[in-house]
């Protein structure tokens, strides 16, 4: 294959955008709703799930309130609380330090309560590895099997948060993957469809081609590098409104905390820069190749 054979498929695709030029904004125009609908929902996952991940940090501090322990109880508890498989992490904090904490994060909640009024309760902040929190229960167990431990607790209700947080997460991971796939399978029908109706329009200018005796790779590479063009172009113009869009977003929210989950924008472009020519060009490539088999045959 020479460079001049290349050279004139590009022409001829360039030609052929310039002389249906209707059908080539159709089909970008096709190919842009696809990848933005597709881009839109990576995002999504991607900010599902560092917001999910964020939670399920959070939640991984388990606080077990107790009372009745003296020092070398705790001492002795937090060596057994080290040596449990599932647990990154051990603080006991108690009730001055407990008090102390609640007036650094909201002093007007404790400026008319003392320490010694009972409200703050002694605890022991568990940390539960990431890794391995999947097994919540069998921790729980461990935990309880401590009888000084199991005794003193008074209240145990994070646990349960934790476990609501892991399945949660993983719902929201699933649903999110899930929805991509489907979306994307559809985008490429959708997209496909479009690439037939653009060379049934163009049926006779095939079949001329192929009666003054050009191949059926001569006659199908200018079609395929116009899906090229077209792939690449849309998938251009999705990122550049991505990087407008998202990138406003992100600014506006810098500032709220409740936002600050969000995926920076440089990380989102760079992955979402690979998926979508990825997409964009399979759909293109394999799009134009398959459906313009059909008219080869003549």
């Amino acid at each position: 294959m020479s460079i001049s054979t290349i050279g004139y498929w590009i022409l001829e695709s360039l030609e052929g955008i310039k002389k249906n030029s209707k059908t080539f904004l159709i089909g970008l125009g096709t190919m842009f709703v696809v990848l933005s609908l597709i881009g839109g929902l990576y995002i999504l996952y991607l900010n599902a799930n560092a917001f999910m991940g964020d939670l399920k940090e959070d939640e991984s501090k388990v606080n077990l309130y107790v009372e009745g322990l003296n020092d070398e109880d705790v001492t002795e508890i937090l060596s057994i609380l080290y040596n449990i498989d599932g647990i990154s992490d051990v603080e006991y904090v108690n009730t001055d330090e407990a008090y102390e904490k609640a007036k650094e994060m909201s002093p007007n909640l404790v400026k008319d309560i003392s320490p010694e009024d009972g409200v703050f309760k002694a605890s022991f902040v568990i940390t539960l590895d990431g890794r391995k929190n999947g097994n919540t229960s069998e921790i729980k167990n461990e935990i309880y099997s401590i009888d000084k431990l199991y005794s003193a607790i008074t209240n145990d209700s994070g646990f349960k948060r934790a476990e609501k947080s892991i399945k949660v997460a993983m719902s929201v991971r699933i649903i999110t993957i899930t929805v991509l796939i489907l979306v994307t399978i559809m985008g490429c029908f959708v997209m496909m469809n479009s690439i037939k109706l653009a060379l049934y329009a163009r049926r006779k200018e095939i079949s001329i081609m192929k009666y003054v005796g050009a191949t059926d790779r001569y006659a199908r590479a200018p079609f395929i590098i116009e899906g090229l063009i077209i792939a690449i172009l849309a998938a251009g113009i999705t990122l550049l409104l991505t990087n407008v869009v998202y990138g406003s977003i992100v600014n506006a929210s810098a500032n709220v905390q409740l936002f600050d989950f969000l995926v920076p924008k440089a990380e989102v472009l760079s992955s979402l820069t690979t998926l979508l020519l990825l997409v964009s060009i399979g759909i293109g490539t394999i799009g134009s190749s398959m459906s313009i088999n059909k008219y080869l045959d003549v």
